[in-house]
């Protein structure tokens, strides 16, 4: 599949400004050595484009394809790290899932939902290498669709909490 390079900043300076942790690393060359399909689409994509210091800590949370062939394959690699998760594997079937791995990962492993093709966005990535491990980053539109996308989210939670804080003050509270 074509791989386009971003176009927000020159690609040799892109993956020299990366931040990322020798354990994110580990984790990113366990998902390669099992064969896994993903995409880098947290604070290490974002810093890939330029907008996070090279000083900030960035976790490289991936996203991945909801299917059988992903979840074996992201099992492989968690078990390579001796990380153990019950459930993970069925959980990873379904679109829209969010495995958080934990210590000494802070990543997590989302399922691509229902919304979201996964074959486009990796059709569209970026390759970056730091320190030898090679790994695909969404491209910059794609990014930014995602996180448009979350902080809508964000904004509906945040008019929910308003809401029932209002009610919360008025007598009685609601329909309690």
């Amino acid at each position: 599949m074509p791989r386009r390079q971003a176009a927000a900043r020159d690609p040799s300076q892109l993956v020299d400004s990366l931040s990322v942790r020798q354990q994110d690393l580990t984790l990113l060359t366990a998902l390669n050595n099992s064969q896994c399909q993903y995409l880098v689409i947290g604070g290490v994509a974002v810093q890939y484009f330029g907008c996070r210091e090279f000083s900030e800590v960035n976790y490289p949370d991936v996203l991945i394809p909801a299917s059988e062939k992903s979840a074996q394959n992201i099992q492989i690699a968690l078990e390579t790290l001796n990380i153990v998760s019950d459930g993970a594997r069925t959980r990873l079937l379904r679109p829209g899932q969010q495995l958080k791995l934990g210590l000494p990962f802070y990543a997590e492993i989302l399922t691509a939902g229902s919304d979201l093709k996964f074959e486009e966005l990796y059709s569209r990535s970026s390759l970056a290498e730091k320190n030898g491990t090679t790994f695909p980053i969404v491209c910059f539109d794609d990014l930014l669709m995602m996180k448009r996308k979350i902080v809508e989210e964000l904004r509906k939670h945040e008019r929910d909490l308003e809401c029932l804080t209002q009610m919360e003050s008025l007598e009685g509270g609601g329909n309690r």
